[in-house]
């Protein structure tokens, strides 16, 4: 049978469109102000945190929440300052990279213990609000707001490796093991025991040392 060529050209298949490649985001030029708050953390050691909180407020604006990876977007600011802080101090360094993180994570729920007064405090807030804390318990906000959102710095590495989901039943009877190996340790502190006795008091329970 002759098909006609006129046919033919008709049904002719169109090949399909090729996805659309994301650009990748434009590299950005550090702020002056962003630099020189820098300089200035890396001579005084007594104001390092503060001037270096300083930078990363600064710097935040530069944060693109059109990139969706936080730890790409932290990356993305770092690198335009990646000059400057080469030659300085490691601690102004880390305390701008956990300052940025926290900025970053904005509203992201943190939870962590922090002593007051020689006592053991559990404190909530959000990510920016733990701006205000102080070196250390800025950094275990920044390592918890990492977590957070899929990302982590353990001993040097990039993304933390996922381990596969246990059984909730094994999981269980591993954190009661746990509970129990460490209750010495949580009768030792007031605020845990206080807790403990009253929830045990709770369910009924006289007990006595």
């Amino acid at each position: 049978m002759k098909v006609s060529t006129k046919l033919a050209k008709s049904v002719a298949i169109a090949a399909p469109a090729a996805a659309p490649v994301a650009a990748a985001p434009a590299e950005l030029a550090a702020i002056p102000e962003v630099v020189t708050a820098l300089k200035a953390a890396n001579k005084a050691a007594g104001t390092l945190t503060t001037k270096a909180k300083e930078a990363a407020r600064l710097a935040a604006a530069q944060l693109d929440p059109s990139i969706k990876d936080i730890d790409a977007r932290i990356k993305h600011v770092v690198k335009a300052y990646a000059a400057d802080l080469s030659g300085m101090d490691a601690n102004v360094r880390a305390v701008f990279s956990n300052a940025l993180t926290l900025l970053a994570a904005g509203s992201t729920p943190i939870s962590i213990e922090t002593k007051e007064k020689g006592e053991v405090v559990e404190k909530h807030m959000t990510a920016e609000t733990a701006l205000d804390l102080s070196k250390n318990d800025m950094a275990k906000a920044a390592t918890q707001a990492r977590r957070a959102h899929g990302t982590g710095r353990a001993a040097g590495a990039g993304r933390p490796t996922k381990t596969p989901a246990t059984p909730k039943q094994d999981t269980d009877a591993a954190a009661f093991t746990v509970w129990l190996d460490n209750m010495a340790a949580f009768m030792d502190n007031p605020r845990r025991e206080k807790k403990i006795l009253a929830k045990l008091k709770e369910l009924g329970y006289k007990l006595t040392k």
